[in-house]
């Protein structure tokens, strides 16, 4: 597959900023997303392993990359994120289109794809099995906490720390995520999430994205939009030695709920961090071609909307 092209689609907050593989006519369309603060540069080195015939739009999600920010007193959530995605998918004219996502992207999918289960046909979720982790019992002291720290923050917030050139950045990001990717994936990474600013770097990445959170949901509410879902899913989970503690998960349940729901589930474990499809693209590419193979093709929207790319 060549090089990525550049891309960009008017939102009415600004602009979604991506990149494309492939040939733009081809019917197999793969809308990728990537997980917290990274950026499409998250699939860099996946996308050009998989099958040339398929026409892949990488975004970056609001607040990421060369992504608009959302305007100020705003807030990003999982749920922002999704409706962004609808309406991309209503500007392309897209139905019934496949989904490559990481992490919060996946998040983000799942979503999506259980609200409008007609939209999404095919599921790649890159380490990530659910929504949010929630408990029920704790939603809204959670969802307190992070409008507390959000508002306290907003108060606060001042200009963007200036680091004194790239690799400090990249310091800061292995420090901030340990074992979660290697550091030649965060360079690629933070490649498109900085720029020069007097004499030194600062990131492009909105600060605000801390407090995802402020929108949960707990499991049961999940099981309910996830049940909707009837398409084709692949979940690919890392394992790593230092993997992040997830206790309290009930993974066998979401597992049932595909396996009772989805028209074909395929649950599997790789050796690697959390951004494996990065560090070590070839261990997930065989697996996500083997899984499109039965991917034809997206359906046009009935109602689709002019095509707003920049």
């Amino acid at each position: 597959m060549q090089q990525p092209r550049e891309v960009q689609f008017q939102m009415p907050w600004g602009h979604l900023a991506g990149q494309e593989w492939g040939d733009p006519k081809s019917r197999r369309k793969v809308l990728a997303i990537h997980g917290w603060m990274d950026n499409s540069n998250s699939f860099s080195k996946l996308c050009p392993l998989l099958p040339s015939d398929l026409h892949i739009i990488a975004i970056d999600l609001s607040g990421h990359g060369l992504s608009s920010h959302r305007p100020y007193g705003s807030v990003y959530t999982v749920l922002e994120f999704a409706i962004d995605m609808k309406r991309l998918a209503d500007v392309l004219g897209w139905g019934g289109f496949a989904i490559l996502a990481h992490s919060m992207g996946a998040m983000t999918a799942f979503l999506l794809a259980g609200l409008f289960p007609e939209m999404v046909t095919h599921i790649v979720s890159l380490d990530m099995l659910t929504i949010l982790s929630c408990k029920k019992t704790l939603l809204p002291e959670l969802t307190a906490k992070n409008i507390h720290d959000f508002l306290a923050f907003e108060k606060k917030h001042s200009q963007a720390p200036v680091y004194k050139n790239f690799d400090e950045v990249v310091d800061r990001r292995m420090y901030v995520t340990p074992h979660s990717l290697s550091r030649q994936s965060a360079e690629i990474i933070m490649r498109r999430a900085t720029m020069d600013y007097q004499g030194g770097v600062v990131l492009r990445t909105d600060p605000r994205l801390k407090f995802i959170r402020i929108l949960n949901y707990d499991y049961e509410a999940q099981e309910q939009i996830l049940k909707r879902y009837k398409g084709k899913l692949l979940v690919i989970l890392a394992k790593h030695e230092e993997n992040r503690r997830l206790d309290g998960i009930p993974y066998e349940s979401f597992v049932n709920t595909y396996k009772e729901n989805c028209e074909d589930f395929n649950l599997l474990q790789v050796k690697g961090t959390h951004t494996v499809h990065l560090d070590e693209p070839e261990k997930v590419a065989g697996s996500i071609i083997e899984f499109l193979a039965t991917y034809e093709g997206a359906a046009e929207l009935t109602d689709k909307a002019p095509d707003s790319r920049l």
